[in-house]
C-alpha cells in the first residue's frame, strides 16, 4: 500500500534543529521549520516545545538523518544543478501550501517524484553516510545542514515532497518510499518518493537534496516499488561489489533529437554511447520516456568498445518542452537516465546533448 497524505508543500524555509547522537541516536532527525502565509518571522526568537517539536505559528519538515534498522546508515545525493529538469516548471506556478498528489504520477508535467524513474540526479554521485561522528563532512549532519542553513538565509522557496501529518502541522517521509524491506514494504510504491528541492529567486538557481536508506533497494518494480535483486544502495554505492553492467552511465544517453513538426527534419532518435573497454549487448534493451512509454532496441542491438550508435525511436515519443530519457536493460533495471527542459527559443530541429 502506498504511504498517505503524499503531496509537495511549498513554503519559505525559517528555522531549523538538528539532533545528534547526544540528543537522540535512535531516530534523529533534522526538523526544518517553514512559513506558507509569507509572515515575518526574521526577528523571532524560535525554540521547539512538546513531544512533537512544534513551533507556534510554523510547520515541520522532519527529516531522517538516521535509519532504525540493523543499516543506520542513509544514501546521500544532492544535484546542485537541477535547472534543466521539467518538473521545474510544474512547481514554480504552485502557490504556497501543500499540494496533495495523487500515486502514481507518470508524467514530466507532473509532480509525483521518483528516484528511480524521475532522472533527477546521477545515482552514482550517491555518498553513504553515517548519522553523526566526528570529523568534517563526514556524516548527514554535516552535508544536509548546510543546504538547509543556505536556504533559510538566502530566503529561498523550498518545495517539500512527503507525506502529510495527520494533524496537518507538518511532512514527514521525506527519503526514498519504495524498495523498502521488512515491514516498511507496505509503504513501496512509485511517484512517490520524498526530498527537499530549493530554488533561489534572485540567481534561479535549483537544488535537490535525496535522501535513501541503505537498506533499500536499488532497483524496484515499476508497478508496486518493491525491490528488485538483492542489491541495496549500500551494494550499490560502495567502491567494490558493483554488478559492473548496472553502474549508472556504463552506458550513456549521448543525445537525443525530439519532435518536430517540420516533416523534412531529422527522425526522433537517441543517441548512446558504450565507454567501457568491452563490447555491450542491449538485445531486449529499452529506451522509456517519463509517460512510461517505451522504444524496444533491435534484437541484434550491441555497441563496440567506445563505440556510439543512434537509434531511431518512433514508439517512444519525446516533448519538446522538456521530458526524461531513461535506458533500462533486458532485466528491467535502469542503466541511465537524463532529462532536459526546454530553454529559450525552443529545441526542434536541434539535437539535446547530454553531458557525462
Amino acid at each position: 500500500m502506498p504511504i498517505k497524505n503524499y503531496g509537495v508543500w511549498k513554503a519559505k524555509p525559517v528555522y531549523y534543529e538538528v539532533e545528534d547522537a547526544v540528543t537522540d541516536d535512535i531516530s534523529p532527525h533534522l526538523s526544518l521549520y517553514f512559513d506558507d502565509k509569507g509572515g515575518d518571522h526574521s526577528a523571532r526568537e524560535f525554540r521547539s516545545t512538546g513531544r512533537h517539536k512544534e513551533i507556534r505559528g510554523l510547520f515541520r519538515a522532519a527529516i531522517n538523518i538516521k535509519s532504525i534498522g540493523n543499516e543506520s546508515r542513509l544514501a546521500y545525493w544532492v544535484n546542485h544543478n537541477l535547472n534543466n529538469h521539467p518538473i521545474i516548471d510544474s512547481l514554480t506556478v504552485l502557490p504556497l501550501g501543500f499540494e496533495p498528489l495523487e500515486q502514481p504520477k507518470q508524467g514530466y508535467n507532473e509532480l509525483g517524484l521518483d528516484y528511480i524513474r524521475s532522472n533527477l540526479f546521477n545515482v552514482n554521485t550517491g555518498r553513504v553516510l553515517p548519522h553523526d561522528q566526528p570529523g568534517l563532512n563526514n556524516d548527514m549532519i554535516d552535508v544536509l545542514a548546510p543546504e538547509v542553513k543556505q536556504a533559510i538565509e538566502q530566503k529561498a522557496d523550498i518545495y517539500v515532497f512527503g507525506a502529510q501529518f495527520e494533524d496537518r502541522k507538518g511532512i514527514h517521509d521525506v527519503h526514498m518510499n519504495q524498495g523498502n524491506i521488512g515491514r516498511f514494504q507496505r509503504d513501496d510504491g512509485v511517484f512517490q518518493d520524498g526530498c527537499l528541492l530549493i530554488n533561489y529567486p534572485d540567481s534561479g538557481k535549483w537544488v535537490g537534496v535525496f535522501i535513501g536508506f541503505g537498506s533499500q533497494s536499488a532497483h524496484t518494480d515499476d508497478n508496486t516499488g518493491h525491490a528488485i535483486g538483492s542489491e541495496t544502495w549500500i551494494d550499490y554505492l560502495r567502491s567494490t561489489g558493483r554488478r559492473k553492467d548496472l553502474v549508472e552511465n556504463s552506458v550513456h544517453i549521448d543525445e537525443a533529437f525530439v519532435d518536430s513538426n517540420d516533416h523534412r527534419a531529422r527522425r526522433r532518435s537517441v543517441t548512446i554511447s558504450n565507454p567501457t573497454g568491452h563490447a555491450m549487448p542491449l538485445s531486449a534493451w529499452k529506451i522509456q520516456n517519463s509517460a512510461g512509454q517505451f522504444q524496444a532496441l533491435p534484437p541484434d542491438a550491441a555497441l563496440g568498445a567506445m563505440k556510439k550508435q543512434t537509434f531511431d525511436i518512433p514508439h517512444c515519443p519525446l516533448s519538446s518542452i522538456g521530458d526524461t530519457i531513461t535506458l533500462v536493460n533486458d532485466e528491467g533495471l535502469k542503466v541511465d537516465g537524463v532529462s532536459y527542459h526546454a530553454q529559450p527559443g525552443g529545441i526542434e530541429g536541434q539535437p539535446v546533448v547530454f553531458a557525462h
